[in-house]
């Protein structure tokens, strides 16, 4: 069975359910975070996750014979991005719940993230408009990770 992408490619059937194990693994980040805490300071945790995810990212890379960033432009553009991903946001994240802040109240400030990029983008006017259907999605998110009653992440 194949799924069709966005570009009318037929895929294996298991690159469907790739967003829901994204989904899966990004959401435990917070739970490993507290966890983590306890045995190793926040840039060192993050450095072995680092090494592991490169080893079998490269791996997985090598195996399906996906293209590697062509020139020094494209691997310094990434190298950027990557740091600022995962040293400034990560490493902020960790550090937060290392100091002593709940892994539920830093994955509340972050998710704030997306609604307080949408306020900054409309404030600019221009190509930084945002839909009314983009901003009930936002608002619908930010519901949606708010505690409720009986359900209070601190």
């Amino acid at each position: 069975m194949s799924a069709s992408g966005p570009t009318g490619s037929s895929a294996p059937s298991w690159v469907q359910w790739m967003p829901a194990v994204f989904v899966l693994i990004w959401s435990t980040g917070f739970v490993v975070a507290r966890y983590g805490m306890p045995h190793a300071p926040p840039m060192s945790f993050l450095a072995w996750r680092y090494v592991l995810s490169i080893a079998l990212l490269g791996a997985w890379v090598r195996a399906s014979g996906v293209a590697w960033p062509r020139g020094a432009g494209q691997w310094r553009h990434l190298l950027v991005a990557g740091a600022l991903l995962h040293g400034g946001y990560l490493g902020g994240v960790w550090s937060a719940v290392k100091l002593g802040l709940t892994a539920g109240a830093v994955a509340l400030i972050v998710g704030l993230q997306p609604l307080l990029t949408a306020l900054w983008l409309s404030a600019q006017g221009g190509r930084g408009q945002i839909t009314t259907r983009q901003w009930c999605g936002l608002f619908g998110c930010l519901i949606w990770s708010e505690p409720w009653p009986g359900r209070c992440w601190f």
